[in-house]
């Protein structure tokens, strides 16, 4: 009974690697559904517009396949921008960690010898 309590303490512990996993898929998951909306609505917008511009000038579906075209190209524009922008904030993230990680080694280096002497 003992083992299944440390078992649960470790678990919920912030830096556990089990909880870590788990960010790192939820973010991974918000970071493509983010992807995904981007794309989306840039389409939605583009259709909207044309559709209201070929009711305003009678024409024939001309304007709004042109602004689906362009609502297309604005999302893929837009969304490879933005998981461009999320990739450099994670690997500026992994990189503090790297840094943070050293020097936390660091110090347990200095100490322990410290401890030595």
């Amino acid at each position: 009974m003992h083992g299944t309590h440390n078992l649960g303490k470790r678990a919920d512990h912030p830096l556990s690697p089990r909880r870590t996993n788990i960010v790192k898929d939820i973010t991974k998951l918000s970071t493509f559904s983010s992807f995904g909306f981007i794309i989306i609505s840039n389409v939605l917008v583009g259709v909207i517009i044309g559709a209201f511009l070929d009711n305003v000038f009678g024409t024939k579906r001309i304007l709004l396949v042109i602004f689906l075209i362009l609502g297309i190209a604005s999302g893929l524009y837009n969304g490879f921008k933005y998981l461009l922008s999320e990739i450099r904030k994670l690997e500026a993230s992994g990189k503090d960690q790297q840094l943070q990680e050293r020097s936390t080694g660091d110090d347990r280096e200095e100490t322990g010898s410290s401890e030595r002497r």
